[in-house]
């Protein structure tokens, strides 16, 4: 078992800030994860920041324009540095950085895996515990392509997501609206969705919160039943998505399928995927159609779903024709040399 989640701080704390301190900075650590700006602003109005550097640290998605926080009077002549998952480092000035230092790539203690045999049950699998507006959108998908018992699939449904369901039934009901989503209230009316064979208790919906948010067992059929795992990224556009406001960020998710030996399809930000090979990562990308990293959201779900309709016999001539990527990609989720690309981009920035 791997487990995530509480311990993302606690990477930045053991990995990120001894770089920063490389460079003469010695940071004020702030959490910001979850919190809009205006609480941001009162945890500065009522936190004495004591050091010349502060280090915001945040785990959730990255969604504020930079300079809102810089900008941040507290913060005059400070140097000020916000940690993202997302995938950019950029020195805005002197004083002003942003980092991609994704925390979850650092915990990744599994045990060894195989080769998928040639008899697996299905080709694709895709997991989905918290609700967003993506994993509905492509819940529908699969539900009105009639894929859903044809792959290893789930979808939660927590009395917290609600507004996110309200809020898309809604919207799709307008005959004018740019989601066509036909089906979405039949297919909500089915959640939430477990794999019928799932017998692992940290993926077991109604036993789920007791344990750390993010426990996942390496035994799941989703990863051991499958060619294919279909990752659903925290979050890549703001909805509403045809504003096609992308949204930066890598999750612990973007690797599973580099750690138990499957192919990645992964639904994220724009540049994802140039990301990840940027990191050293095979994606793969003759499985889908050109410049489907660069897609808008709701075009990538299309593209991803095509995918998925050509089959398990497909998928499985696919992956048997790319076991040297997958390899390649096994081999270099499970060694430190990613961390120490990402710890090094982080120090060009500084230089």
């Amino acid at each position: 078992m791997i487990q995530f989640g509480f311990h993302g701080h606690g990477m930045i704390r053991k990995f990120l800030v001894p770089v920063i301190k490389e460079f003469g900075y010695t940071p004020e650590i702030l959490d910001i994860s979850s919190l809009n700006l205006e609480q941001i602003s009162n945890l500065l109005n009522s936190h004495e920041i004591v050091s010349d550097c502060v280090l915001f640290t945040n785990c959730d998605p990255w969604r504020f324009d930079d300079s809102s926080i810089f900008n941040f009077g507290s913060l005059k002549g400070k140097t000020v540095i916000l940690q993202t998952m997302g995938y950019a480092n950029t020195k805005y000035s002197p004083l002003h950085y942003k980092l991609s230092f994704p925390p979850f790539y650092f915990i990744r203690h599994m045990p060894e895996v195989d080769i998928l045999s040639t008899d697996l049950d299905y080709g694709f699998s895709c997991l989905n515990n918290t609700i967003s507006p993506e994993r509905l959108v492509i819940g529908d998908k699969f539900y009105s392509l009639g894929l859903l018992d044809k792959i290893i699939f789930s979808q939660n449904l927590n009395d917290n997501d609600n507004h996110f369901l309200e809020r898309l039934l809604e919207d799709s009901q307008d005959i004018y609206s740019y989601l066509n989503l036909p089906n979405l209230n039949k297919y909500t009316k089915l959640l939430p969705i477990s794999y019928e064979e799932d017998t692992s208790k940290f993926f077991s919906f109604t036993s789920h919160e007791e344990h750390m948010r993010w426990a996942m067992s390496t035994e799941h059929p989703a990863w051991k039943k499958a060619y294919c795992n279909i990752v659903v990224e925290t979050t890549s556009t703001e909805y509403p998505f045809y504003l096609n406001l992308n949204r930066t960020h890598m999750s612990e998710k973007s690797q599973k399928p580099f750690s138990s030996k499957q192919i990645p399809l992964i639904v994220g930000g724009q540049g994802h995927y140039a990301y990840l090979k940027s990191l050293g990562f095979e994606m793969m990308e003759d499985l889908l159609p050109t410049g489907y990293d660069n897609m808008p959201f709701l075009e990538k779900v299309n593209a991803m779903a095509s995918v998925v309709e050509k089959g398990k016999e497909f998928i499985k001539d696919f992956y048997f024709s790319h076991l040297k990527e997958i390899e390649h990609n096994y081999k270099l989720v499970m060694s430190d040399s990613v961390e120490h690309k990402i710890l090094n981009n982080i120090r060009s920035v500084f230089q």
